[in-house]
């Protein structure tokens, strides 16, 4: 019974794909192809697949609004229905050398989109089945062609091409050159599967199981790509108005996201510091060109990337002659400059201390070592770990402790809210043994608040409630287990009578706790809070509502770590906790108890037993307990106003 249907709806398409053509008014025609789409999206794939052809003709319309829209129509159904988008990418391609630039500039971003997507669907089928299907392996040969497409376009330097266009051009050729070059921990080239996990779409692997992707031959490609940047930029008259900036750009990403282009891009850009004659000139041409193009004097802002890529390579240079660390979390180059530069000097402490045989042990415990520069001045603290994941957690809780300006991926500032030490993550080499541990800035100044002779019961002197409030945030939003005296540290002798601030420590038990999931155990500040409990400052409420675990597990991806299943869960479910609960407008102590094993009232409040109370088999686990999690705490809140 369906196939009559099948039939009717096709040939409402195709009457439709007429008038889009032949109507003499364009809102016909553009609501005709409104329509199409609609049908597209709601027949199968392969029922769709029989009306792609008729969209030919419409790349010969003499409306512009007509062919971008067939351009829509072919990113938002040719995406869902990648198996069956062969003639779809084959009109795109045509549309690639259109002669009015929004529709050339829409049909280069969208043929990046399936250049990307192609390519991770053949990394998914052969990742899954050792094998890639002749559909993929079809749509790949047309991507072949429009990247030559585009790279004619990017490379051509006769003057009539619209820069709009030769600049999304070269974006592409920074995507192909980010995509093709092999590096195995850029967010970059992350797949998703079919099943839904994450993967890093590695390369040289699929190049080996399919010869007809060329790897060699792409990565010469690349290689005389970058080469060809460099003429444009010595040879400045032959290129027009923003493409000098875009150029550079694209070479700086690349040598930033790809190091081993590095020496290739310094080569390139390298004219930009020489001092010969007849290159001076061809640069100070190029230079010259900048400000005309923006009045901050942008070739003040291009050397100094330059010099900065330089500086870069000459620090990775000197420190690869003798550098005795292996690996470091997270990637220094998906941070912040300010912030990167600020844990790059960390590591290079440890780096000279370790040659410098300047790690002497810290308050006598063999797990810890000081480490020293070379005026013999304490700076850091070498943790050592033999469990990774427990070392790693030290550098999260830091990551993630943004400041209050912004996200962590996104601000300049070094300490966060809750004021967690910088911290990175350490694979070195110590007297050529490998040692796995995390490096910690040292803070001078400061005790443990057990040192003081604290009881748990006795607040700190001169610690207020807004500075426990902090660590109360940071311990139920990361599941932190091991809150205690011996983990805050106070400032010994706070100066011109301001409030001491307690800075938190040792972070290897957050995140997760298979013995009792889902809980704080006895943090120490439930008992401070007992006696001076307090609302929460709007700023920590806006700090609060501003967090989101979503954007947080992606930058944790970008930093170079693939968080797993349980670690995801974890996370999401007390961050919804935090949130949910410093909206309804619950206090630092009631959160800190119904998060707690030592919770003796109705259980139904108590987090453990929220989550407990959804079913595992419940495909949405996370988003159900977040809404039962929602509606106990408003049950909670109720019953506290009710009997107030």
């Amino acid at each position: 019974m369906a196939a009559p249907a099948d039939a009717t709806t096709k040939g409402q398409a195709l009457a439709l794909l007429a008038a889009a053509k032949n109507h003499g008014d364009l809102a016909v025609k553009l609501s005709s192809l409104k329509e199409v789409k609609e049908i597209l999206l709601s027949l199968e794939p392969s029922l769709s697949a029989e009306i792609f052809p008729y969209l030919r003709e419409l790349c010969l319309s003499p409306e512009v609004l007509v062919r971008r829209s067939l351009i829509e129509i072919i990113e938002e159904v040719g995406l869902r229905m990648l198996e069956h988008s062969y003639v779809l990418v084959s009109v795109l391609i045509h549309l690639v050398g259109d002669n009015d630039p929004t529709v050339a500039e829409k049909s280069i971003s969208t043929g990046t989109t399936f250049f990307r997507s192609i390519l991770e669907k053949m990394e998914t089928q052969f990742h899954h089945h050792g094998k890639v299907d002749r559909w993929c392996v079809n749509l790949w040969t047309l991507m072949v062609m429009f990247k030559d497409a585009v790279f004619n376009i990017a490379l051509d330097l006769e003057p009539g091409r619209v820069v709009g266009v030769k600049v999304l051009a070269l974006k592409f050729m920074e995507t192909f050159i980010l995509l093709i070059t092999p590096h195995a921990s850029d967010p970059e080239k992350v797949s998703t599967s079919s099943e839904g996990s994450r993967q890093m779409i590695n390369i040289s692997s699929l190049a080996a199981g399919l010869p007809m992707l060329n790897l060699t031959g792409l990565m010469s490609e690349v290689n005389q790509t970058l080469v060809r940047l460099g003429s444009f930029l010595q040879a400045p008259t032959l290129i027009q108005d923003a493409l000098p900036i875009a150029v550079i750009d694209c070479l700086a990403v690349v040598a930033r996201k790809r190091p081993v282009h590095y020496d290739t891009v310094l080569s390139v850009l390298g004219f930009l510091k020489c001092t010969s004659s007849p290159i001076v000139e061809s640069r100070d041409l190029l230079l010259r060109a900048f400000p005309a193009m923006d009045p901050a004097d942008v070739s003040d802002q291009v050397v100094r990337e330059v010099d900065e890529l330089f500086r870069v390579n000459e620090h990775a240079a000197n420190e690869n002659r003798s550098s005795q660390i292996l690996e470091v979390f997270p990637t220094l180059s998906s941070l912040p400059v300010q912030l990167r530069d600020h844990l790059q000097q960390m590591i290079h402490w440890l780096d000279e201390a370790i040659i410098g045989d300047m790690l002497p042990l810290y308050e006598r415990r063999n797990d810890m070592r000081q480490v020293l520069d070379r005026d013999r001045r304490l700076r850091c603290l070498f943790k050592r770990f033999y469990d990774e994941d427990r070392a790693r957690n030290e550098a999260i809780a830091y990551l993630l402790d943004h400041p209050e300006d912004g996200h962590r991926s996104q601000s300049e500032q070094i300490y966060g809210f809750s004021r967690v030490r910088p911290a990175v993550w350490v694979r070195c080499r110590i007297k050529n043994q490998v040692k796995m541990g995390v490096l910690i800035e040292f803070l001078e100044s400061s005790v443990t608040v057990q040192s003081l002779g604290t009881v748990y019961s006795e607040l700190p002197d001169d610690v207020g409630a807004e500075d426990i409030h902090k660590i109360v945030v940071l311990d139920i939003r990361f599941g932190n287990i091991d809150r205690n005296l011996g983990n805050l540290l106070v400032q010994a002798e706070p100066r011109n009578g301001s409030a001491a601030h307690l800075v938190p420590i040792d972070h290897e038990l957050s995140f997760f706790n298979d013995a009792h999931p889902y809980i704080t155990c006895g943090a120490c500040w439930i008992k401070w809070l007992k006696k001076i409990d307090k609302d929460f400052s709007s700023q920590l409420v806006n700090y609060v509502a501003a967090l989101d675990p979503d954007r947080d597990l992606e930058f944790l991806r970008h930093c170079g770590w693939e968080p797993n299943q349980r670690y995801i869960e974890n996370f999401t479910v007390f961050a919804t906790f935090l949130k949910k609960a410093v909206s309804q407008g619950l206090t630092a102590l009631q959160i800190g108890l119904l998060a707690s094993y030592k919770w003796e009232e109705d259980l139904d409040y108590n987090l453990h037993c929220i989550v407990a109370s959804v079913q595992r088999e419940d495909n949405n686990f996370v988003e159900s307990v977040g809404t039962r999690i929602e509606q106990r705490l408003r049950e909670f809140h109720e019953n506290l106003h009710g009997n107030a």
